[in-house]
């Protein structure tokens, strides 16, 4: 049996974010942005909503033998800078993703998959972005579970033991977040709604071998999950 991994991420009232690490293939959630305040862009710094909890030893030691690197007990803390300025809306991507980096095998097929979720909820196919791509090949090349510090953007990551796991799998994996939707931030539905955020205009996604298996990230642009505006963006 394939042990599938998915990042936990817990939105903050201000730039401060807290991610936590678990394994659950059918409880899973994406990562967090925030967003200015109105005066100037400024955010003031306010208490984190996240509770977190550990990583058992002998998940540990599972990761270990899966990417070399074992997770920190305690929860990291990130920081992931306001976006100010959104990327311009263009045509979904007709040329082949595969000319355009990354790392996936099915480029197209992740594509495709993101833009089914968003059509769902009335939101606007995405683009592929050759940057994000790159940027999100980077970091899963490094095989480390967790979210990255780059500012301005959202970010899901899935990692499994299942050697032949494709960029579409992992997209299948967080659309089906979808039902536990409640119409609001949750954990349970983070990735998911970070997908058919219908603010975001641009996506790439990376895979790299890691250990016997696979990591794989998706970078996004705007940013979703921004707390206060999932009544009209989800």
């Amino acid at each position: 049996m394939a042990l599938t991994l998915l990042l936990i991420a817990t939105p903050a009232l201000g730039r401060n974010l807290k991610a936590t690490v678990t394994v659950n293939s059918t409880s899973t959630s994406g990562n967090t942005t925030t967003t200015p305040t109105a005066a100037a862009g400024v955010q003031a710094a306010q208490p984190s909503l996240l509770s977190g909890f550990g990583t058992p030893a002998w998940l540990s030691n599972k990761l270990l033998s899966l990417t070399g690197t074992r997770l920190p007990a305690t929860t990291p803390t990130i920081t992931i800078a306001p976006t100010t300025t959104a990327p311009s809306a263009t045509a979904p991507l007709t040329t082949p993703t595969s000319t355009l980096g990354g790392g996936c095998p099915d480029p197209q097929r992740a594509l495709d998959a993101h833009n089914a979720a968003r059509a769902q909820r009335g939101a606007a196919p995405l683009a592929w972005s050759a940057d994000l791509a790159a940027g999100a090949q980077r970091w899963s090349a490094g095989c480390l579970f967790q979210h990255s510090s780059a500012p301005g953007i959202g970010e899901n990551l899935y990692m499994s033991s299942a050697a032949g796991a494709t960029c579409a799998d992992a997209v299948s994996m967080w659309v089906a977040e979808a039902p536990l939707y409640t119409g609001s931030y949750n954990k349970a539905t983070g990735h998911w709604t970070q997908i058919v955020w219908k603010g975001t205009t641009h996506v790439g996604c990376g895979l790299a071998r890691c250990g016997s298996g696979v990591m794989v990230t998706c970078r996004y642009t705007p940013p979703g999950n921004v707390l206060g505006a999932f009544a009209q963006n989800v």
